[in-house]
């Protein structure tokens, strides 16, 4: 069965697609300087119109497709979850972080400025939410960001990435997302960016933990120190909370760090959380704050640890699959053109027989399988009575795609 073939088996997309879906999705899916739509048709010879239709007209369609492809996956993971980490109840872990789509200008619709780590970047932010089950990455639709400019033109509420955020979690169906799964098992994990009150109330009513990055100005309560931000609380209680050495499991070089627990109130928060600061041996601390009581030092630890497959993910995504490479006008388009490259990410898992887990060794085997069907598609022709010509024939063609790029 040819690739094309089989993604139109698990996708199952409008026959009058059936040419246009796989071609896009296989271009993604492949090597090139840029996924652009020129490429997409070089590659597999349809107009740069079908495609810029595809975009333009097939939002909802991309979308329902993601969400069919990480049901699937999830479907087959859920079975066989693992722990997290050794010593916690977690098995499913929520990870969520925001990442940015530049773009050349900011007079592409709904573009903003970003002030994004060394300056300003001009683009689009999207918030991912991943599921992380046995080290493996299944990300949903992710949340786009309307500035008001666009919400205005668009009849759209305007809200903030947190409302967005919790809007998403509280309208999705969880229970036929992960069906069976005790919310004990689900931890959610956020760096100090979502360091929220209203989300973390929120993550608490629904019967899941959190680990979350707290920002260096957050305020905590303790009944011996009272009301003050998580820097000045572990300053003055040094003899609370004994620092205790903790060592990370795998990876090839040996790290260790020091971390303290404190058990106390986050302002805002009904609930009393465990508030841990970690110090690395050049002497940087990262204060955190996990939900569940009685949560060890290395268990936090090692859990927030986890938060980095995502942006691993991230950057998969972008080197791989074309993120940022779309150069369309409308916000429309974009949408659907990340809601491809997600579903392509997922499909790498379902078309690659690889036992390597990262994109590049999947992309790879996809792509050796496209160069075998097109060397069978000439043995093919070579077989016909008219082999000769045929193959004079598709020789040409291939000739004047050649030349015409």
């Amino acid at each position: 069965m040819s690739i094309a073939s089989e993604i139109h088996g698990i996708l199952k997309f409008p026959t009058r697609l059936k040419n246009v879906i796989p071609a896009y999705l296989i271009s993604l899916m492949t090597e090139a300087h840029t996924h652009t739509l020129t490429h997409a048709a070089k590659l597999c010879g349809l107009a740069i119109s079908q495609f810029s239709r595809l975009l333009s007209g097939h939002k909802e369609l991309a979308l329902e497709h993601l969400n069919r492809l990480a049901r699937r996956r999830l479907k087959k993971v859920l079975g066989k979850r693992r722990k997290l980490v050794p010593g916690a109840i977690w098995k499913i872990a929520i990870i969520i972080d925001a990442t940015l789509h530049t773009r050349s200008s900011r007079h592409i619709e709904n573009s903003q400025r970003f002030n994004h780590g060394d300056g300003w970047v001009i683009g689009h932010q999207w918030t991912n939410i991943v599921i992380l089950i046995n080290n493996e990455i299944i990300p949903l639709p992710p949340i786009p960001f309307h500035t008001k400019k666009y919400c205005k033109e668009n009849g759209l509420k305007y809200q903030t990435e947190h409302d967005r955020v919790i809007d998403f979690l509280a309208t999705a169906d969880w229970a036929d997302l992960l069906p069976g799964v005790d919310p004990r098992e689900i931890v959610v994990l956020m760096d100090s960016g979502y360091d929220n009150k209203e989300l973390e109330t929120f993550i608490q009513l629904q019967g899941w933990s959190f680990v979350v990055s707290l920002k260096a100005s957050r305020t905590v309560h303790t009944e011996s120190q009272g009301l003050q931000n998580v820097v000045n609380l572990f300053r003055v209680t040094r003899k609370i909370g004994l620092w205790k050495t903790i060592r990370m499991i795998g990876g090839t070089k040996r790290k260790e760090f020091r971390v303290r627990t404190l058990s106390a109130f986050l302002k805002g928060v009904p609930f009393e959380v465990e508030v841990a600061c970690s110090e690395k041996s050049n002497g940087k601390r990262i204060y955190l704050a996990c939900s569940l009581k009685g949560a060890s030092a290395a268990v936090i630890s090692r859990t927030y640890k986890l938060r980095w497959r995502i942006e691993i993910f991230h950057k998969e995504v972008k080197s791989y699959l074309g993120f940022e490479d779309v150069g369309v006008m409308k916000f429309d388009a974009v949408e659907a053109h990340v809601y491809w490259v997600f579903t392509a990410y997922l499909l790498l898992f379902e078309l690659a027989e690889s036992d390597s887990k990262t994109v590049l060794a999947r992309r790879q085997h996809v792509e050796t399988r496209i160069k075998k069907e097109e060397v069978g598609r000439v043995l093919k022709l070579n077989s016909r009575f008219d082999g000769k010509a045929a193959i004079k024939n598709h020789y040409l063609q291939v000739r004047r795609r050649l030349d015409a790029a």
